[in-house]
């Protein structure tokens, strides 16, 4: 069973989604604390009423001393709209959720309905996305 960290910026939809799929079983994670880099980001208002420990930290140095209570080993970048550098141990645990087609429309200024609104005015036919394991470099 994996142990996670969700760090987001804003609704906490995905985290939302992992928390159905937890309590219905076809997610075998436990989450452990929610981070956020916007304080007043309505995903840590949910992540406490599913009661999850939630904490709001601007930066890596702050997050990554938080997370560094809890026993993780994955990180999820749920809507998480800042370049996040892991601490050493975490660095190949870090999965980004992103919401198209990697390579198209990513990189920095493409996230949530951006990316969908850049989507239809290049007048594409097929979207969807992508998660993949993060690095120091957005969406690569």
């Amino acid at each position: 069973m994996r142990r996670m960290a969700v760090l987001l910026s804003g609704s906490g939809r995905t985290l939302d989604n992992f928390h159905q799929r937890i309590q219905e079983g076809s997610l075998r994670a436990e989450i452990q604390v929610v981070v956020a880099n916007v304080a007043d980001a309505l995903g840590l208002e949910k992540a406490r009423r599913y009661g999850y420990p939630a904490y709001h930290a601007p930066g890596n140095e702050e997050t990554n001393r938080i997370l560094a209570d809890y026993n993780i080993d994955l990180i999820a970048l749920a809507g998480y709209l800042k370049l996040y550098t892991p601490p050493p141990a975490l660095a190949r645990s870090v999965l980004n959720i992103h919401p198209s087609l990697i390579p198209s429309f990513c990189g920095p200024g493409f996230y949530g309905h951006h990316v969908h609104e850049a989507v239809k005015a290049r007048g594409c036919m097929v979207s969807g996305c992508t998660v993949h394991f993060a690095n120091e470099v957005y969406d690569e």
